[in-house]
C-alpha cells in the first residue's frame, strides 16, 4: 500500500468517527410556549438549533385576567360622558376579558357654563368624539376635560324683576342717611363701589321706619338683586327685625367679622322687608309698614 492509500483511509475514518459524534449530540429537556398559550415541556434540540417536541407534555394557556377602560373628567368645568356601556358621573369604568375586541365611541356633552375642551388618553385628541378601537391587553384609560367658561361682560345680566338700584357712590365717602318707601315685593339694591387702594373699613345700616313687625334682610352682593353674600361670607348677610349693620372692610387683613372686600369691584348692598328669613315673596302690606332708612359711615 502506498503512501497516498494510507493518508486516504485515515481521512475516511476520521470523517466517520464526526459523524458518529454528530449522531450522539446529547438531549436537552426544553419547554416551548405555543402560539395558542399552551405551555409544552420535553422534547429535544438538535445540532441545527431546530426545536422538534418528543412526547411533549402541554398544559392548557392561562385563563384570561380581566382589565378595565376607565373614563375619567377633569378641569374646571362639568358636563358628561356617554358611549356603549358608559354614562359617567365623576368617573366611570368597564371591565373586559382579556383579548376582547372593544370598539366604543365616546361623546363628551359640557354642561351650560362650561366649554368641553378635549380628550387625553388611548389616542384620543380633540373635541369631537373620541372612539377606542383596541383588543385589551391591559387597562386603558380616557379623560375628558371641561373647563368653565368666564363670565361674559355684565355677568349679572338683566336685572332681577321687583329690584331698584341706588347709586350710593363708593365706599370712601359717607352716604348720608335716606327713606325708602319700596312698593311691595321690592329689592332695594345700593350700588357702591370700592376705590383703587382702599383698605379702610366702614358699614351700612338698615333700619326699618315703621311699627310694623317687618323684618330686613341685607345682603352684600356682587350683583343686585341677588341675595347671595360675596364669597358665601356669613358676615355679608343679616337678617333682624329692628335695625341692620354691617361691618365691610377692603383691608386683606381684616378677620371674618367684617364682610370682605376687594378694591377696583362694584357690590350691592340688597335689602328686603321679609315677614320671615324664608318668605320668597317679600311682600308688604303698605309702603309704609315697607319703610326703612339707609345710610353708610365714613371710613374708619
Amino acid at each position: 500500500m502506498n503512501k497516498h492509500s494510507v493518508f486516504k483511509a485515515f481521512a475516511g475514518l476520521g470523517a466517520g468517527l464526526l459523524l458518529l459524534g454528530a449522531a450522539a449530540a446529547p438531549q436537552a429537556a426544553i419547554t416551548i410556549t405555543k402560539a395558542d398559550g399552551s405551555i409544552c415541556t420535553d422534547g429535544t434540540i438538535n445540532v441545527n438549533g431546530t426545536v422538534t417536541p418528543v412526547d411533549a407534555t402541554c398544559s392548557a394557556p392561562p385563563p384570561p385576567g380581566n382589565f378595565t377602560l376607565t373614563v375619567s373628567k377633569a378641569g374646571t368645568g362639568s358636563g358628561t360622558v356617554t358611549g356603549t356601556g358608559f354614562s359617567c358621573g365623576a368617573d366611570c369604568t368597564e371591565s373586559y376579558p382579556e383579548g376582547t375586541a372593544v370598539n366604543v365611541t365616546l361623546t363628551a356633552t359640557a354642561n351650560p357654563g362650561s366649554t368641553f375642551s378635549g380628550w387625553s388618553g388611548q389616542g384620543c385628541s380633540g373635541t369631537g368624539p373620541c372612539t377606542v378601537n383596541t383588543t385589551i391587553t391591559g387597562n386603558l384609560s380616557v379623560t375628558a376635560t371641561f373647563t368653565a367658561d368666564a363670565p361674559p361682560p355684565g355677568a349679572c345680566g338683566a336685572l332681577p324683576a321687583n329690584t331698584t338700584v341706588v347709586d350710593t357712590g363708593n365706599m370712601n365717602a359717607v352716604w348720608a342717611q335716606q327713606t325708602f318707601f319700596p312698593l311691595p315685593q321690592i329689592i332695594t339694591a345700593f350700588e357702591m363701589t370700592v376705590p383703587s387702594g382702599f383698605n379702610q373699613e366702614n358699614d351700612v345700616t338698615v333700619t326699618k321706619t315703621s311699627g310694623a313687625q317687618r323684618s330686613k334682610l341685607v345682603v352684600v352682593s356682587t350683583c343686585p338683586g341677588v341675595l347671595e353674600p360675596v364669597g358665601g361670607q356669613s358676615s355679608c348677610m343679616k337678617y333682624q327685625l329692628e335695625s341692620i349693620k354691617i361691618k365691610m372692610s377692603a383691608s386683606p387683613s381684616a378677620s371674618s367679622y367684617y364682610c370682605k372686600l376687594e378694591a377696583n369691584k362694584t357690590y350691592y348692598i340688597n335689602a328686603v322687608s321679609k315677614t320671615a328669613l324664608t318668605d320668597t315673596a317679600y311682600s308688604c302690606t303698605n309702603t309704609t309698614n315697607c319703610s326703612f332708612f339707609a345710610s353708610r359711615s365714613a371710613p374708619y
